[in-house]
């Protein structure tokens, strides 16, 4: 039988490039804190405990004022590694 991945491991690798985009969208003013509270509920959906340290991480970069670019970026950068991580790893059929 022909190699057949996992529609998860699809579903994950496309959350994780719409998280991109959406949140890079959000950085430059162009997106509104709900969409990023959608990327946070689509993250915690597909990958349940590994994404609530991300989700935080998130959350804070809400929470940080606009004028705090710097921060919101390290936020935003660091909870993205970590998801990116959690696809690149996901080796399974």
């Amino acid at each position: 039988m022909a190699f057949t991945p996992s529609p998860e491991r699809y579903s994950r690798r496309y959350a994780l490039e719409h998280a991109e985009k959406v949140l890079a969208a959000y950085l430059d003013g162009r997106e509104k804190p709900y969409a990023v509270l959608d990327v946070i509920r689509e993250l915690r959906a597909l990958f349940h405990a590994g994404a609530e340290m991300p989700a935080a991480l998130l959350a804070r970069a809400i929470e940080t004022p606009a004028d705090d670019e710097t921060t919101r970026l390290q936020l935003v950068t660091a909870a993205l590694e970590m998801i990116g991580k959690q696809v690149r790893g996901d080796r399974g059929g």
